[in-house]
């Protein structure tokens, strides 16, 4: 069996120096997930890498690590300290120096990102087998892990059974 390693690792463009910096719990798998989404020009990848991806070309990319990590005697937010270091001494959240759009293990969509995804989703069939997996996704423990934005009601955290209710303001029926 082969042993995952764990870390941070680097995505640079040879054409132009411009970097991302990423942490996972498996580089050699994460940079498979990469490679295939950007071969596939896919909506879900990083637009900035997709852009220079496409124009440059995969052979104007390397991958690299950074720093291994054990997750054995470490933690998941220890190694989102470390990638938002290495983010800092790159400078990869700055347009100039990298791709980078947030710092460690945020994902935060830009508004027009959202709406590809929208657009890229519309109309799209939904199986009841899948819409079960969606659901069952968001079942931790028993409880049911929502979270509503909406201008008129700030974000809330919900359960199911009365097992926990934190809400601010106006209340709202949860089917």
């Amino acid at each position: 069996m082969i042993k995952k390693i764990s870390g941070i690792y680097l995505i640079k463009c040879k054409a132009n120096g411009i970097v991302y910096v990423g942490s996972t719990v498996d580089i050699k798998f994460r940079w498979g997930q990469h490679k295939r989404s950007f071969r596939r020009n896919s909506i879900q990848s990083n637009r900035h890498l997709q852009k220079d991806w496409n124009e440059f070309g995969e052979e104007q990319f390397e991958f690299s690590i950074i720093e291994e990590y054990d997750l054995e005697s470490g933690n998941i937010e220890e190694l989102e300290k470390i990638e938002q270091h290495w983010i800092d001494f790159y400078k990869s959240d700055n347009r100039e120096f990298g791709y980078n759009v947030k710092g460690a293990g945020n994902t935060i969509h830009s508004e027009e990102t959202k709406s590809l995804m929208s657009k890229a989703h519309k109309g799209k069939v939904i199986s009841k087998q899948t819409k079960e997996k969606m659901k069952q996704g968001h079942i931790k423990n028993g409880k049911v892990s929502l979270k509503l934005k909406s201008p008129s009601l700030k974000t809330r955290s919900l359960s199911v059974g009365g097992l926990k209710k934190r809400s601010n303001k106006k209340k709202k029926e949860v089917e």
